[in-house]
């Protein structure tokens, strides 16, 4: 269902409040054809049959709130993380001998600019790759310029530190391109749609066996539904939607580190 991920909120929210109400308007058609040679006893036994579907979607969705909503503030605890280890390999990278820290201190801040372009190319895969590519390529100067340090100076303990914390940085990056990868389970969302479905479809049925078509209620409910599907979704996307994850701690960072030569 990726393409979720790439549909407005607005569509995809309108898109699935229609289908929502055009299954409770099936089932109550469907249960208002079959009314009539409906006993009283059987009435009731969809309507328990209704109120556990609902509980059965009441459940999918705050199960599914919580894989979306942890995969969320992992991410978000990635960036202050990686902000972190940046901020930490950048004062240690200072410890290491003339002319090193110099050639170092030159590459942390086009460094940064590069990592906040990872959020903000979105889904661009052009701009992905070449957000790769050149933080490749600045790792690759970073580590050249430690690794010749730790040639010319190879006891000295601040320069072990030095690499430890650039071996730090890097990984965190590899952290963050997995986590914006771990999405909701395609089967899960597939799951919640269907039981959303069948429980508006089982309420259209309850309420056309009764014969009353209460269709400010059933709007009220789908639009309650669709919602939190709709967050739902917009969580499991971090590089675009309403809800976003903040990059503060980068750009605090960058502010530290000064601008970019």
């Amino acid at each position: 269902m990726d393409f979720l991920f790439d549909a407005s909120e607005t569509l995809t929210y309108c898109v699935t409040l229609l289908l929502l109400v055009l299954a409770a308007e099936l089932g109550f058609r469907l249960g208002r054809r079959e009314s009539r040679g409906i006993g009283e006893h059987t009435r009731s036994q969809a309507g328990a049959i209704q109120a556990a579907v609902l509980g059965l979607l009441a459940l999918l969705l705050g199960f599914t709130f919580s894989l979306s909503s942890a995969r969320f503030d992992a991410r978000k605890q990635l960036v202050v993380q990686e902000a972190n280890a940046i901020g930490t390999a950048a004062l240690r990278a200072a410890l290491l001998p003339q002319p090193y820290p110099r050639e170092l201190a030159k590459l942390f801040p086009p460094y940064v600019q590069v990592r906040l372009g990872f959020l903000d190319a979105g889904t661009d895969q052009d701009q992905l790759k070449e957000v790769a590519r050149r933080t490749q390529a600045l790792q690759t100067q970073m580590w050249a310029l430690a690794t010749a340090a730790a040639i010319a100076d190879p006891h000295a303990v601040s320069t072990g530190l030095a690499l430890q914390a650039l071996n730090d940085m890097f990984d965190v990056t590899s952290k963050r391109s997995a986590a914006l990868r771990n999405r909701v389970p395609e089967s899960v969302l597939q799951l919640l749609f269907f039981v959303a479905f069948v429980s508006f479809a089982l309420t259209g049925y309850s309420l056309g066996l009764s014969g009353a078509r209460a269709l400010k209620l059933v709007l009220m409910l789908a639009a309650l539904v669709a919602a939190v599907i709709i967050l739902i979704v917009d969580l499991d996307r971090p590089r675009r939607g309403l809800i976003v994850v903040s990059q503060q701690s980068m750009l605090d960072l960058q502010q530290s580190l000064g601008a970019p030569d």
